[in-house]
């Protein structure tokens, strides 16, 4: 088939391209630009694109597709450095073949870079039935405004050395919607990830949206909406180090969790940052952090951002060193069945400061088997349980807390070395701050406490041992005991009370 200069003219506004790939009348066809010919052609519309990148494999340069369906019976592969692949958005639909990729860019033998794929749409002829793209050993590739629809897997990024995924859409994904993984013990780095729309409403095939595996570091994702019934997780993070972030990063609405940091079997997820992110009306939990014990999750921090009215809790933490939630909101979990809205357990160093916690029908904040914990300047409302409960603590530091609970600060059995200082509890239950069995060398100083009706200040019973309670200032209702001395060597001093 021949194309006049003028028609030429009128494909060259898409771009320098090398190819012009178009279908008509059931036969694909491949223009070149340096025969100003049709190069090659047929009705497997695989062979002639494949034809056109093989002719590129050298040099690279630019196919661009036209608008039209591209059935593929077989995957294309492709081998060259510098080589983009462009259409002209949704309207260009490339077909996969059953049980596998459209494109494949690259391979194991050596690494291809200033690869690209833009603005097209892949969709399998059956919802599930065909992938996306694979990239393997690239370096500097680039996927621009792609849209995926009913892909089994859409987008994996295998060994691949900053790549830029940019303004794409995934639909109806099932599998993982994109993965970031390694080849065997290899690392990699500075994966990118922005302003992309991920979603899938059909409850039951329990996708991923974004996941990145043991190796994978610096993953950086930013204004990203994940959401809909059928996303298990919304970010999985498994064994990432070496940095990385999130910013501006949305999960709404999936069946199960909305950010996941998960240790491998090498090392846990190191040296992370969420900032400005929001996790709500997940059927699980907003974020999870968990590690091992010898492979903890270390030093991640998650600064402004949200965690509201997910199912079972919204923040989880388990084997955490370091972890850090500052100036966050957390709101209420719809159901109260793990019984806190916010959970560290057997944590090292780790601190929730200047956030807003309310747990409307739960503990606000729980810390299990935990060592350093500092939880500081926050504003806790939890009407109806503890506000901070503390179970076998160690060396905590809660400090300049104000709380509304029906139990303020409880440190429940066998805690040793906490400070609990400058908090201001308004307690509309039996107890402001109580020291439990087995508690020992903790101190309670300049704490103000009101509304307790049984005890506003309780050492529970002689297996507490040296602990001080100095300078509080309690106002306490008729029949309550200010002060509950029933521990060992208690030192208490210069402590005020007065009725309300």
């Amino acid at each position: 088939m021949l194309i006049s200069g003028s028609d030429w003219n009128d494909l060259r506004l898409y771009g320098a391209a090398d190819y012009i790939v178009f279908s008509e009348s059931g036969n694909y066809y491949a223009y070149g630009k340096f025969s100003g010919s049709t190069d090659y052609s047929g009705v497997d519309a695989s062979a002639v694109i494949q034809a056109a990148g093989n002719a590129l494999t050298g040099s690279g340069g630019l196919i661009h597709i036209k608008t039209g369906s591209y059935i593929l019976p077989t995957k294309l592969s492709f081998y060259a450095n510098n080589l983009k692949i462009e259409g002209e958005g949704d309207a260009t639909t490339l077909v996969p073949p059953t049980n596998d990729y459209a494109i494949e860019m690259g391979g194991y033998d050596k690494e291809r870079s200033y690869c690209k794929i833009l603005n097209l749409c892949i969709q399998p002829s059956t919802a599930g039935a065909g992938k996306g793209i694979h990239f393997i050993r690239t370096a500097y590739s680039q996927i621009d405004k792609v849209s995926f629809t009913n892909c089994s897997g859409s987008l994996k990024m295998n060994y691949s050395y900053k790549p830029l995924i940019t303004d794409c859409q995934f639909r109806g994904f099932r599998g993982i919607g994109i993965e970031l993984a390694t080849s065997g013990s290899d690392t990699i780095g500075d994966q990118t990830i922005n302003n992309c729309y991920l979603t899938n409403l059909v409850a039951g095939h329990n996708a991923t949206a974004i996941q990145s595996n043991e190796n994978v570091n610096g993953v950086f994702i930013t204004n990203c909406l994940i959401t809909g019934h059928g996303v298990e997780k919304g970010v999985y993070i498994s064994g990432s180090w070496s940095g990385g972030w999130m910013n501006n990063v949305v999960v709404d609405s999936i069946t199960g969790s909305g950010f996941v940091f998960h240790h491998s079997n090498g090392h846990g997820t190191l040296f992370y940052q969420l900032v400005n992110c929001w996790a709500q009306s997940c059927l699980n939990t907003g974020i999870i952090i968990s590690g091992s014990s010898a492979y903890p999750n270390e030093t991640i921090i998650i600064d402004n951002s949200i965690f509201d009215s997910n199912r079972l809790q919204n923040v989880y933490v388990y084997h955490g060193k370091t972890i850090s939630f500052n100036n966050c909101r957390i709101g209420d979990c719809s159901d109260s069945i793990l019984g806190a809205d916010v959970e560290f357990d057997q944590t090292e160093d780790s601190s929730i400061t200047n956030s807003y916690v309310t747990a409307t029908n739960s503990r606000g904040i729980r810390i299990d088997n935990s060592t350093g914990s500092i939880i500081s300047n926050n504003r806790i409302q939890s009407p109806n349980d503890y506000g901070i409960h503390i179970i076998s603590g160690s060396y905590c530091n809660i400090s300049g807390n104000k709380l509304k609970s029906i139990y303020g600060i409880t440190l429940y059995n066998n805690g040793v070395g906490c400070t609990i200082h400058g908090n201001t509890i308004l307690s509309s239950g039996s107890k402001g701050i109580s020291i439990g069995t087995g508690s020992s060398h903790n101190i309670v100083s300049d704490n103000f406490i009101s509304g307790s009706s049984d005890k506003a200040i309780d050492i529970a019973d002689a297996s507490c041992v040296k602990n001080m309670v100095i300078g509080n200032r309690i106002i306490e209702a008729s029949g309550t005991t200010a002060i509950y001395d029933g521990g060992t060597n208690t030192t208490v001093a210069n402590n005020s009370s007065g009725s309300s």
